[in-house]
């Protein structure tokens, strides 16, 4: 047999008997006159059906199509219908082929004839027998397997060695990073409680102290627009960019003191641009009642009168 490639493939072959040639039906069949042509096409059928159990015919799906005269003929090329037809008969006469109830022919005592085996087992097989005939390297394959083992041990205790110590290397460093991490954050937020208490104790004294807020650094300068957009909208009467060169000029500052609110000043500007157009605005009205009624006397009669005062103010009475 040649050597097999595919493990998985399973290979048939036909088994004759030493005294194959001397049974009884065999030396029946080749004392006819064609014996030669019915004993080879016996064989080529036992070929054929080695792999279907010995039986005559062709599974088409779940149907089982019995061999034809024609299709032995045809498909074994070298022998006629006539030579086919004739040994068929002969060979169920002499119970080299049995039929079965459904008209199936099938060879008889194909178990003992025909055998099998896929390419894996077939180099076990061969493994064994070459182990039978070299023993020696049997043994020499022993010890250098043992030799390989060890070896392969060796490396491996030697490999884990190797990696339980890098291990062990990676835990002590990772250990020490986790306990240094641990000692800033523990020192860090030491600070930060320090420093808020400091700031807490800061803003209490600050309290206390009545501490007054500097408003010059909350004070942000308007723009002209700005400006223009709060006098249309409070409906105020002043001129926007006088106002805003005047305190860009000083500084923002009234006197030495910073400008708090320009808002308010604004409308401040405003009342005293009002009370400059309307000079009577911010004078006292006087109602008719603080006035006397004019009256009709005479000029004997305001004489009396004037008199009467004049006496009433040397008394003292007025």
């Amino acid at each position: 047999m040649s050597e097999i490639k595919d493990n998985s493939k399973v290979y048939y072959w036909i088994k004759l008997k030493t005294d194959f040639f001397e049974s009884d039906a065999i030396d029946f069949l080749l004392s006819q006159e064609d014996g030669c042509k019915y004993v080879t096409l016996y064989i080529k059928l036992c070929t054929m059906t080695s792999n279907t159990d010995g039986v005559l015919a062709s599974k088409v799906g779940d149907m089982m199509i019995p061999y034809t005269v024609d299709k032995i003929a045809r498909d074994t090329k070298f022998f006629s219908a006539d030579t086919v037809r004739a040994a068929l008969e002969l060979f169920q006469n002499l119970r080299l082929i049995v039929v079965s109830e459904n008209n199936v022919m099938q060879i008889a005592n194909y178990e003992s004839m025909i055998g099998s085996e896929t390419g894996w087992a077939q180099k076990k097989r061969l493994y064994r027998e070459n182990k039978k005939k070299n023993p020696s390297e049997k043994s020499s394959k022993k010890g250098s397997k043992s030799t390989r083992k060890m070896s392969s041990k060796t490396e491996k205790k030697s490999k884990d060695k190797v990696e339980d110590i890098v291990s062990d290397k990676k835990r002590t460093l990772s250990d020490k990073r986790l306990e240094s991490r641990d000692k800033s954050l523990e020192s860090r937020n030491k600070s930060v409680s320090s420093q808020k208490l400091d700031s807490v104790a800061a803003s209490k004294s600050a309290t206390n102290e009545n501490v007054q807020t500097d408003w010059t650094d909350c004070f942000v300068k308007p723009s002209i627009s700005e400006i223009v957009d709060y006098i249309q909208e409070h409906n105020l009467n002043v001129d926007a960019k006088k106002f805003w060169k005047h305190y860009e000029s000083t500084g923002w500052k009234t006197g030495n003191d910073p400008i708090r609110d320009w808002r308010g000043l604004l409308k401040k500007w405003s009342k005293a641009e009002r009370e400059e157009d309307n000079p009577g605005i911010g004078a006292i009205q006087l109602d008719e009642k603080f006035y006397a009624e004019p009256v009709q006397m005479s000029k004997e009669q305001l004489q009396s009168e004037l008199a009467q005062l004049q006496e009433k103010i040397k008394n003292g009475e007025l």
